[in-house]
């Protein structure tokens, strides 16, 4: 009978220590550190997104993956929720079914045995419609106020009569110009100009047989204006223009870094595709974006716009020369359909 005793009370004090050191170990664990990518590639119904998990907790990745709602911060209880394989590190994945032109928040996820973690909330604004070039590019439009703009650079290489546009890359041709030309940033399609678009000439711009899809025009300056006002034209308004994404989540197209007021919630999608100068000097790749307008500010200069890597307020108009290049997006006209 003591036998007994003591057989039951030594199992009793085994199974305790190892409900204790279980307990323990759950404790030691805390929940995975995650941040989130800003999405990319967004189209009428899609979206690519990314994150990290950048510390595990100690713990094992059970789950993780994205969630997505029209409400701020989504969680894994929402309808919107994707599962990719527990691997740590860097994860992708391709969100769909998504409503058009609509703002969606969107966030990585990973789960441990403490429990389930959430990086930064990020904005994705789908798309309104589609339209193309003469080269056959295919752009997508975004909704924003009352207007609809191209939510990429252009990129065709021929006027809308089929007529080419001279690509020029010879630096000593540009101060001279007096005809239409285009070029690469870097000369370089494959690595720049494929992911930011063309760069103009003011002649190019101007010239009547129109480089910008039918139904859509060239913005003028009270264009541009009304897209700032749309924003509210202040100091938020450059995070709502510009894209989110950066050069560390995924190469080009992408700005040096992310600040924090950078949301491009309206779906612009503005990128950092620098310029080329008169002297054919190509600069501000990464940290800048340029565009024209159609409005002439003198014989020499046109008003332009840009979006820089510097302080909240740091957007707005600007001139650009004649013989200058800088990207072009179109705007849809009043009477487009």
């Amino acid at each position: 009978m003591k036998r007994f005793i003591f057989c039951t009370l030594a199992v009793c004090c085994i199974s305790l220590f190892s409900v204790l050191n279980l307990s323990c170990e759950k404790d030691d664990v805390d929940p995975p550190t995650v941040v989130t990518y800003a999405p990319i590639n967004v189209t009428l119904d899609e979206a690519y997104c990314g994150g990290s998990v950048l510390d595990d907790g100690g713990g094992t990745i059970s789950a993780m993956g994205f969630c997505w709602s029209e409400i701020p911060d989504p969680n894994i209880t929402d309808r919107g929720v994707s599962t990719v394989v527990a691997t740590p590190g860097e994860f992708f994945d391709k969100i769909q079914s998504l409503s058009h032109n609509t703002l969606y928040y969107v966030r990585a996820y990973a789960t441990n045995e403490a429990g389930t973690a959430y990086g930064e909330t990020m904005y994705l604004k789908t798309m309104f419609t589609t339209t193309s070039d003469v080269d056959g590019n295919i752009y997508y439009v975004v909704e924003i106020g009352d207007q609809y703009w191209m939510a990429s650079n252009l990129k065709t290489t021929r006027f809308n009569n089929l007529d080419e546009i001279p690509n020029i890359t010879d630096a000593d041709e540009w101060g001279d110009l007096t005809t239409a030309a285009f070029n690469w940033y870097d000369n370089d399609y494959e690595t720049y100009g494929k992911h930011y678009g063309a760069l103009y000439n003011t002649i190019a711009v101007l010239d009547s047989r129109r480089i910008c899809p039918d139904y859509y025009h060239i913005p003028s300056k009270d264009d541009w204006q009304e897209l700032f006002d749309a924003l509210g034209n202040n100091a938020h308004t450059k995070g709502k223009l510009r894209s989110a994404a950066t050069q560390e989540e995924y190469g080009h197209p992408g700005w040096s870094g992310r600040m924090d007021w950078d949301t491009n919630e309206s779906g612009f999608t503005g990128f950092p595709g620098g310029f080329c100068n008169y002297w054919g000097h190509f600069s501000g790749l990464e940290v800048s974006g340029y565009w024209i307008t159609s409005t002439r500010s003198s014989d020499e200069n046109m008003h332009g716009v840009f979006i820089s890597s510097r302080d909240m307020s740091d957007y707005g108009f600007n001139l650009q020369g004649n013989n200058s290049a800088t990207s072009v997006r179109c705007v849809r006209s009043s009477a487009g359909k």
